[in-house]
């Protein structure tokens, strides 16, 4: 066996370990190299992979082989996208090459900006408890706001059975990337199945329904299931594919939403927490545009409310969320008194102003954590993103990054970025080594955030509002 063989064996091996990869187990996103490895498959199955992508029309044949490749491809394609077409991902990508770029100096303060994203992803498998493992059915849900010293102010979510507590869970930022993976994924069953035998039929759609459901009783996955779960019991009228919409629409509202629509926000929810300190913190925290996975929780429960105080009717709600599903959130959050202020008609929303600045940023690491043409092909699915939030309805138009094999060879995406994915690994290799043994560092792995009491913008809007208060009244007694 070569040096180089032995090279490349040792690196399959990181990325096998690596804290900073999806927790799927068939295939992966490394968050550290945005790369996609694939366990299930290797070079044998290529020609599988490339049938699966490109069901035959009308052709009323079903093959679950290509059927489970399409679903993998499209669960990591669409964290990929996550990564790299919203203003989620690309805060995530600008703080973490500033910190690979930085690894070699030592310098601390720029990984400890990277954790901010990062400890949100990572910190669900330290805080997630199962206390009695039975699956999630006939249950019922209650949530704390609450504050822990190493992640800041988080919401737990309680999952009793018969009066018996039988898990805990974070709603952290794993939960809303696996959401929106899963959703997605399901969608691009939905539709291989209409593309071959040319619509999707009552059968079918309870088929891959029955296979959401086993997912969502899980309580081994509830990084995956947590927010499919809440929707289920929020609207258990929606037909399945409603429920997928609505989903989705929701998912990619909270990794796109601005840091200035995420603080307007923050003043509405602030309103909707009973524990004022930890419902300041909770909100500060979003308006440092963190804790995005508490703008999909809220605004299910907005939606619920909405629905019951306005009386939209199931059919109503079906007919907008195939059309615009995007308008059922605006409509609740006007409902309760907030108008975005991207939402006014703005030709250029602040989310694309900040997406863009972070693109120039990433500009500046061009060649050695973003390869050549990569920046570009992120303009260019952004672009397409921007169409429709349903990834795998659109998933051949994006210019996608080859797929890493079980055994180091590469499948290519029809529509493919022209970098080679082994040699970027390669050439990241001593950066993302040591950026993954600081992440597995209790020292470093922790988020940056004000604690209970600290004043901050919640605290702010609240003086102000008293003060304002106070002003009326001695005018008024004048």
């Amino acid at each position: 066996m070569s040096a180089d063989t032995n090279f490349n064996r040792e690196l399959m091996n990181l990325r096998e370990k690596s804290t900073l990869c999806s927790p799927d187990i068939d295939g992966y996103l490394d968050y550290a190299t945005s790369i996609i490895n694939f366990k299930k498959y290797d070079g044998r199955h290529k020609k599988l992979l490339k049938k699966s992508i490109q069901p035959k029309v009308d052709s009323n044949t079903i093959n679950f082989d290509l059927i489970e490749a399409t679903k993998l491809i499209t669960h990591e394609l669409t964290h990929y996208l996550d990564l790299t077409t919203t203003v989620w991902g690309v805060e995530f990508l600008v703080r973490r090459d500033l910190a690979l770029s930085k690894i070699s100096e030592t310098a601390q303060e720029a990984v400890n900006v990277s954790m901010l994203n990062i400890s949100e992803i990572l910190m669900h498998k330290e805080l997630v408890k199962i206390h009695r493992l039975v699956r999630l059915e006939n249950i019922k849900l209650a949530h704390t706001v609450t504050y822990d010293k190493k992640y800041g102010p988080i919401i737990i979510i309680h999952i009793s059975k018969h009066g018996d507590l039988i898990a805990e869970t974070p709603l952290s930022m794993l939960s809303l990337l696996e959401a929106n993976a899963v959703a997605n994924e399901m969608m691009a069953e939905a539709k291989w199945i209409s593309t071959t035998c040319g619509s999707l039929s009552n059968y079918h759609e309870q088929r891959i329904s029955s296979r959401l459901d086993e997912i969502i009783k899980d309580p081994n996955r509830l990084e995956y299931n947590i927010l499919h779960l809440l929707i289920k019991l929020h609207f258990p009228e929606l037909n399945f594919l409603s429920k997928l919409s609505l989903s989705v629409a929701i998912f990619d509202f909270a990794l796109n939403i601005s840091g200035i629509d995420m603080s307007a926000m923050a003043n509405l929810l602030v309103r909707t927490i009973t524990n004022r300190e930890t419902g300041d913190a909770l909100c500060n925290d979003l308006c440092r545009g963190m804790s995005r996975q508490v703008v999909s929780f809220k605004l299910i429960l907005l939606i619920h409310q909405y629905i019951n105080e306005t009386g939209l009717g199931n059919q109503e709600m079906t007919d907008l969320l195939e059309k615009d599903p995007l308008s059922i959130i605006i409509s609740t959050l006007k409902h309760f008194g907030l108008e975005l202020p991207s939402h006014k008609g703005n030709t250029l929303s602040f989310s694309d102003l900040e997406y863009n600045a972070g693109i120039r940023l990433l500009r500046k690491h061009k060649g050695k954590f973003e390869p050549k043409g990569h920046i570009s092909s992120m303009l260019k699915n952004r672009r397409i993103r921007r169409t429709s939030c349903f990834i795998a309805h659109n998933l051949k138009k994006y210019e996608l990054p080859d797929l890493l094999l079980d055994d180091e060879t590469r499948f290519k995406m029809p529509t493919r970025q022209r970098y080679n994915v082994t040699q970027h690994w390669d050439e990241m290799y001593e950066e993302c080594l040591a950026f993954n043994k600081l992440a597995n560092s209790p020292d470093v792995n922790k988020k940056f955030h004000l604690g209970l009491g600290e004043w901050g913008p919640m605290q702010e809007l609240r003086s102000r509002t008293i003060a304002a208060r106070i002003l009326r009244d001695i005018n008024n007694t004048e």
